[in-house]
């Protein structure tokens, strides 16, 4: 009957299933009793384990049963545990981002890793490799806890840019007295602490080059560099000075200090890193303002070129007045190059706007447009949405006084004079003051970084990071190479001179059995020689 088979080929299964349950579940329990439960993390060890699969400590039961226990257990033990305690003890840093935080981890225990060694290690060149091992593990971790993504702000003298750069961190912190004389990279970044201020100087090898290059300018500034030069030795090739501020009035007179060509310090400055406490961008988005692309000091040119390469996005500042004019499409084009052409990651900044009538200011646009279409493969489109005109002064003091509710006379002046020029009148700033924002520019420009960089920014530092591990995996990668490598040389070595040893030794046994040969014949003729005095004498008898 073919129901009553099937029930008894199921039951059969039934039966196997039942068996293979009981066997999993003796085998699990058999396999718990086996164990040792690690003292340190908990996690369970067999109990031939010396060394603790997830933390690395090592067991206090040592496993095998041998009559030279305590001999194998001290050499085992010297070995590996001060390996083994760095590891389950190392110091874990909590990753700047949750999502690298594996990575992190990783490397932190690698780093622990090469530490041992580099102090441990049985030879010098043990020593160095992963002394090499450890710096590659330290450069990950310190570059993942300082990454940021740089908008580099540039432009010739008097284009803009710190007026730019007020406008967009909402307070006036750069200085807008730009002189020719400017060359000091300064980048600017919120943070959640206390304001601060970080000065670097310039090395010796720097200041030479920089004192050279001015002297072959011919600029004026190396007259003001004479002045000064008896503080030389205060500054070049110090280390870089970190003052925080309560206030960030107190912050703005340190950042005059250092950024102001007014000052004697100024002229050994090589960058200044300026934080303020606010929320108005993300801590890891860093503004940049630039030396002058052509600057009339070469030294500065270049230091600005490099920082373009190196930059995550870049806003070129121009005036509205010198769309036309030929350097400014020369100028767009050497950051172009400057960018490997990829012009995505180029905003044009047409500065001072308020400065012309809309007709000129839309004629000037069509003319740029019309130069720089080789540059964006005839897409006027992504040109269009990479182009903003803005109006840096009159949008900031705009801010200011819907804020404070006033402004001084001057200031005042300058407003009605830009809002004039956009047809609205001062009297009906709290009405039209979205239009004016709007017109100004400003706001413009924050969408666009807001909804290109701000929201992305995340998402690209940590995919930079992740970068950054994997070439530093394959570096550690290829340092182990060599060492694995060299430590084949030695081997190789060491067998050859095994190899020569034992040729020398077959050598010296053939010799000495050569030797034991003639010995052996000395011996046969001194005892012929014997024989024959005994025969000439029993001769002579």
């Amino acid at each position: 009957d073919r129901s009553e088979k099937e029930t008894k080929f199921q039951t059969r299964i039934d039966n196997i299933e039942e068996a293979i349950q009981n066997n999993s579940s003796s085998m699990e329990l058999l396999l718990k009793e086996m164990s040792i439960k690690c003292d340190y993390c908990g996690a369970f060890m067999s109990p031939v384990q010396i060394v603790c699969h997830k933390c690395g400590a090592i067991s206090n039961i040592f496993p095998y049963q041998v009559s030279d226990t305590e001999r194998i257990w001290s050499i085992t033990a010297n070995n590996i545990m001060p390996l083994s305690n760095r590891i389950s003890t190392y110091e874990s840093k909590k990753a700047p981002y949750a999502e690298i935080q594996h990575e992190f981890d990783a490397m932190i225990k690698i780093r622990s890793i090469a530490d041992i060694y580099a102090q441990y290690g049985k030879s010098d060149r043990e020593k160095q490799y992963f002394g090499e091992i450890r710096q590659e593990a330290d450069s990950f971790i310190n570059k993942s806890l300082n990454k940021t993504i740089e908008i580099a702000v540039v432009g010739d003298v008097k284009s803009g840019k710190s007026s730019l750069i007020n406008a967009l961190l909402g307070d006036a912190m750069a200085s807008v007295d730009a002189t020719p004389e400017t060359g000091v990279l300064v980048k600017y970044r919120t943070t959640k602490d206390k304001n601060y201020i970080r000065v670097s100087f310039y090395s010796n090898e720097q200041w030479d080059d920089i004192y050279k290059s001015v002297k072959e300018s011919g600029n004026r500034v190396i007259d003001k560099i004479e002045e000064v030069i008896s503080d030389k030795e205060s500054y070049i090739g110090k280390d870089e000075i970190f003052t925080e501020f309560d206030s960030k009035d107190e912050l703005k007179k340190a950042i005059m200090q250092w950024t102001s060509s007014e000052s004697r310090q100024y002229f050994f400055v090589n960058e200044v890193e300026i934080g303020y406490h606010d929320d108005i961008f993300p801590n890891d988005i860093v503004l940049v303002d630039t030396p002058g692309l052509h600057d009339s000091v070469e030294y500065r040119s270049e230091i600005t070129r490099s920082y373009i390469q190196n930059a995550h996005w870049v806003l070129a500042c121009v005036e509205n007045n010198n769309l036309c004019d030929v350097r400014t499409t020369q100028f767009l084009s050497s950051i172009s190059a400057n960018l490997q052409h990829d012009m995505t990651k180029m905003y044009i900044i047409a500065t001072k706007s308020d400065m012309l009538s809309k007709k000129a200011r839309e004629q000037k646009q069509k003319y740029l447009f019309e130069e720089l279409a080789c540059l964006y493969d005839g897409k006027e489109g992504i040109l269009q949405n990479h182009f903003i005109s803005i109006c840096a002064v009159p949008h900031s003091l705009l801010f200011s006084y819907l804020n404070k509710g006033y402004l001084d006379e001057d200031s005042k002046e300058d407003l009605e004079t830009a809002l004039l020029r956009f047809k609205y009148n001062f009297n009906n700033i709290a009405n039209d003051k979205e239009k004016i924002y709007d017109d100004f520019g400003i706001t413009k420009l924050f969408d666009r970084l807001n909804n290109n960089v701000i929201c992305r920014y995340r998402k690209e530092i940590i995919s930079m990071i992740k970068k950054d591990y994997a070439s530093a995996n394959k570096n550690i990668k290829s340092i182990a190479d060599s060492a694995f490598y060299f430590a084949g040389q030695q081997l190789q070595e060491i067998q050859q001179s095994a190899d020569d040893y034992f040729e020398s030794a077959i050598e010296i046994e053939d010799l000495e059995n050569q030797i034991q040969k003639i010995s052996d014949m000395d011996h046969d003729l001194e005892n012929q020689i014997l024989n024959l005095r005994n025969n000439i004498e029993k001769g002579g008898e």
